[in-house]
């Protein structure tokens, strides 16, 4: 489903190739939109833009709604998190969570590492992560198709772990460019994330998705 406003996929060749059904909506949380959805009977929706989603569209899915983010959660939630986390010195990832009503909070079910290469920008280091978020998303998927066990960190037993940041100010923006220069002219390596304790997750699951969660969770690393 896209936005009423795009119109762009009617020469996509991906829309094309790849998707027999496209619905323009005006609201993602409207009656339509919620009417669509719930007759597809959908195990899983794949979430793709920034709007906040309301309970009445979560709660369609069997199992979930996932969404891709550019930072580490939990420590990470918000925008600019790449620039954020150049600025404290911390570790560049995507993550994979389930989406709740609040802001990049719910459950995150697959994470992996971002590597700073020489003559990286926060531009190049963005188009990065949509590459690897794109990638972490088919393997989640692939995953429950397949029934395998999915590793959880369940967000709401971390929440003094992160914060949400903001649009970073102009002036903390260039200290950030100036560290990330000096990290990518040397490849000078960033300190590996915390490792979180695994919780119980109690999300239900479809019949055809496997039994069980595990809580043994992992930060993948292309490094």
């Amino acid at each position: 489903m896209l936005p009423a406003e795009r119109h762009e996929y009617q020469n996509n060749k991906f829309y094309q190739l790849y998707s027999g059904n496209v619905f323009e909506i005006d609201n993602f949380n409207g009656n339509r939109c919620e009417q669509l959805l719930k007759s597809f009977h959908p195990d899983i929706i794949v979430y793709g833009a920034y709007r906040i989603l309301r309970k009445n569209i979560i709660d369609i899915p069997n199992i979930g709604i996932l969404s891709a983010h550019p930072g580490l959660l939990p420590k990470y939630r918000g925008v600019d998190v790449i620039p954020w986390a150049i600025y404290h010195g911390d570790p560049l990832g995507v993550s994979i969570h389930f989406i709740d009503e609040k802001i990049d909070t719910g459950d995150v079910v697959a994470q992996r590492l971002i590597k700073v290469t020489k003559g990286d920008t926060f531009d190049t280091l963005m188009d990065q992560a949509d590459k690897l978020a794109g990638e972490l998303m088919c393997e989640v998927l692939v995953k429950y198709i397949s029934a395998e066990t999915i590793e959880v960190i369940p967000q709401f037993q971390l929440k003094n772990e992160g914060k949400q940041f903001y649009r970073m100010p102009s002036k903390l923006r260039r200290k950030a460019e100036k560290k990330l220069i000096e990290i990518s002219g040397s490849c000078t390596a960033i300190p590996a994330p915390p490792h979180y304790p695994m919780l119980k997750h109690e999300k239900p699951l479809a019949k055809n998705v496997g039994p069980e969660y595990s809580f043994d969770h992992k930060i993948s690393q292309d490094m």
